[in-house]
């Protein structure tokens, strides 16, 4: 683990102040750290870490890069851009936090290792869903899945679902199921 060393911040002694750090991070680096989100890429991380009492202390962070991720349409390894920023606030102490927006530093040790909370500020900045481009993705899974009922198509399944709607207003009145037009027949009381 000696590799992450660099992105372990020694907080004891320090004056009050500004500290600039930067830090960039490659496959390795995510791939030591072990996250499920994402384990490649190549990002650019500015920190400015703000002492405003000796033993308080607030990061801000400035990323920006590409990271590795699966398509969620071919499953084929696809490079999405990413550019976030986070904060942090930290202070030395012992045991949890009960706020969520702090972090307690062991008063004993007196270091922070930011490789963890940089991995947490990307795959916070992953979009839920992220696919190919039209055209980009893998020829063979999407012919796999285009052979399945569901997107016998060619379109997912809400592109499909607003065409049926589309089609039916334009059609001017659209074909109920039989098992709904059923439902009419009950009355409450």
């Amino acid at each position: 683990m000696e590799a992450m060393d660099r992105f372990v911040i020694d907080l004891k002694h320090l004056e009050k102040g500004v500290y600039n750090y930067h830090f960039s991070m490659t496959d390795e680096d995510f791939e030591m750290i072990g996250g499920t989100e994402f384990q490649k890429g190549d990002v650019e991380v500015d920190v400015e870490m703000r002492v405003s009492s000796a033993d308080s202390f607030s990061f801000d962070f400035e990323i920006d890069g590409v990271v590795v991720v699966p398509c969620d349409r071919c499953l084929e390894d696809m490079d999405l851009e990413i550019s976030t920023d986070g904060h942090l606030d930290a202070k030395f102490g012992d045991g949890e936090s009960d706020n969520d927006d702090l972090i307690l530093i062991s008063e004993i040790d007196q270091k922070i290792d930011l490789s963890w909370y940089i991995y947490e500020f990307i795959a916070l900045a992953i979009p839920i869903r992220h696919v190919h481009e039209d055209g980009e993705c893998d020829e063979a899974m999407a012919d796999k899945f285009r052979s399945h009922e569901c997107f016998e198509s060619g379109e997912d399944d809400e592109d499909s679902e607003s065409a049926d709607l589309a089609s039916d207003t334009a059609a001017g009145e659209k074909e109920i199921d039989p098992r709904w037009e059923a439902l009419k027949n009950f009355k409450l009381k």
